[in-house]
């Protein structure tokens, strides 16, 4: 149920030591805004107590850190995200267009796992993951080699996500939707989706459980963006009471225009938030009528510092830790593939 207007609502961590931040209602029940920063704010010299007053939950790096999450850190925050540039986000559900990790029992010759609907990296090994992140340049496409899909065009989307691999249907990830018309026209926006295993029953309630576009953010092909998802538990002081539940985020920055929003979502009614994997995917997703998408032309995407953090003890990982997977057209030809990746995946239109 759409709400009319925004409202600050305290948010309190569980844990007593943490602070409480302010959040704003937005258009869609459920979805909570985090205010803009500071001006002048500096996230590297910020104590944790103060980058989570503002709504940054995600593990800082250390000096003793791994190479990698100090580079990570350094890439999303090195820049200043302006006050003015902050946005409280329009959520527009699609009904119906999901994005599902789907395998096939085929290996490529490359040796990697295939799919009909995604190809990119995934890092399992144990799960339990509370974060995952990346950042990209925009891919340009244009029409694929195949027919169009049922809508008449060619859709993909490149995204970071958390669980959704082998065993799991549940996943919390964002990123760019790419799409091409049926007259060539190509067309950019930013989405988030929160998918459960009962997504379809829930939806009425939950309808970010749907791919759920953000309008009011402007993305464009060669732009570069900065993705991070994470998994929490906060108590809600509604004014008369508190209510405890665990919550999902999603953090997003346009590097090159410095439109950039912070969102928190209440759990879909069945969402367990067990972080089985971490997910970087380019991926044709499944229509309204739940057919799958024709792939566009995208060339090559590249998910440059991608990791994610996991609490109990502090664990860092890249995608040299996971497993690799390549499209398949409807043919049962690759048309997507990923290359050997370390901190990077990179992934080829065949």
């Amino acid at each position: 149920m759409p709400i009319s207007a925004p409202e600050k609502v305290t948010e309190t961590s569980t844990h007593s030591d943490l602070p409480a931040i302010k959040v704003v209602r937005t258009n869609l029940e459920g979805v909570y805004a985090v205010p803009a920063f500071p001006a002048g704010f500096n996230f590297h010299r910020a104590t944790r107590r103060q980058l989570q007053e503002q709504g940054i939950f995600l593990t800082p790096p250390t000096a003793n850190s791994d190479p990698r999450h100090i580079a990570a850190w350094k890439s999303a925050f090195d820049r200043e995200w302006r006050p003015e540039n902050r946005i409280i986000p329009e959520s527009k559900p699609h009904p119906g267009v999901t994005h599902l990790l789907r395998l096939t029992q085929q290996k490529a010759e490359s040796g990697n796992a295939t799919s009909y609907n995604w190809s990119g990296g995934v890092v399992q090994d144990g799960g339990g993951w509370t974060s995952a992140s990346a950042e990209w340049y925009v891919p340009t496409v244009s029409k694929g080699a195949e027919a169009a899909g049922t809508d008449g065009g060619w859709n993909s989307s490149s995204w970071v996500g958390l669980g959704g691999w082998i065993g799991s249907s549940e996943i919390l990830q964002a990123g760019v939707a790419q799409n091409v018309d049926s007259n060539g026209n190509a067309s950019y926006w930013p989405w988030y989706e929160w998918i459960v295993p009962d997504y379809q029953n829930v939806a009425a309630q939950f309808p970010y459980v749907y791919m759920t576009e953000i309008p009011n953010m402007t993305v464009n092909a060669g732009d570069q963006v900065s993705v991070a998802v994470s998994y929490g538990t906060r108590t809600v002081d509604t004014g008369s009471g508190t209510v405890t539940q665990q919550y999902g985020q999603v953090t997003f920055g346009n590097q090159t225009n410095g439109q950039n929003f912070s969102i928190i979502l209440t759990p879909p009614t069945g969402a367990i938030s067990d972080g089985s994997s971490i997910d970087w995917v380019m991926e044709r997703y499944t229509l309204g009528d739940n057919t799958l998408a024709s792939m566009p032309d995208y060339f090559v995407i590249d998910f440059q510092n991608c990791g994610g953090c996991r609490p109990n003890p502090v664990t860092y990982a890249n995608p040299s830790l996971g497993f690799l997977v390549d499209m398949l057209d409807n043919s049962g030809n690759v048309i997507s593939s990923i290359g050997d990746s370390s901190t990077d995946v990179s992934i080829s239109y065949a």
